[in-house]
């Protein structure tokens, strides 16, 4: 009996380097596996997605103090493309809440700016001085404005969201606080 417990005692510290090994490299494994799934639901360039939902919520946070932007305000240079940049990004992720959050914000932009009211030239500056036309123009420019600023909000609060899951992503993934 002494020998046959001896001989187990000798093989199980043979054994045990190979044991930790093998536990070391199927850990390795599945911690790879695990960051490459927050990789992918990252997205390609998750910089650039973290910029463009920044911008985003920059501009809806203009539009909403502001009181409403005209038309001509979505067509200038840096706001020209928002949405379609953060839709292609948006199609790159495999996130479903982040895609979510994404998917809000490009909604809330088209709506905002098919909201916009053109660019007018009023009759004159002075309330006095404004033709019928002009109030009427103005109310409805009022209108449009308040309906904008309605999508600004939704969009605003759908860009935090993003924001919130791209912060818990990189956390997982990076390590980034």
């Amino acid at each position: 009996m002494t020998l046959a417990a001896t001989s187990f005692w000798d093989d199980w510290l043979k054994f045990t380097p190979g044991w930790l090994a093998f536990l070391a490299t199927a850990g390795t494994w599945i911690y790879k596996a695990w960051v490459r799934r927050h990789h992918v639901a990252l997205g390609a360039d998750p910089v650039a997605l973290r910029a463009a939902v920044e911008a985003a919520r920059t501009h809806f946070e203009d539009i909403t103090s502001a009181g409403g932007k005209r038309a001509d305000w979505f067509q200038d240079e840096e706001r020209r493309d928002t949405d379609r940049t953060i839709e292609d990004l948006r199609e790159r992720l495999s996130d479903e809440r982040l895609r979510t959050g994404l998917t809000g914000v490009i909604a809330a932009w088209r709506v905002a700016f098919g909201h916009a009211p053109p660019r007018r030239i009023l009759g004159g500056y002075i309330e006095d001085y404004l033709t019928a036309r002009d109030r009427k123009e103005a109310q409805e420019d009022q209108e449009r404005y308040d309906l904008q600023i309605q999508a600004a909000q939704a969009g605003l609060s759908d860009a935090q969201l993003a924001v919130r899951r791209l912060n818990e992503l990189e956390r997982k993934t990076i390590g980034r606080s």
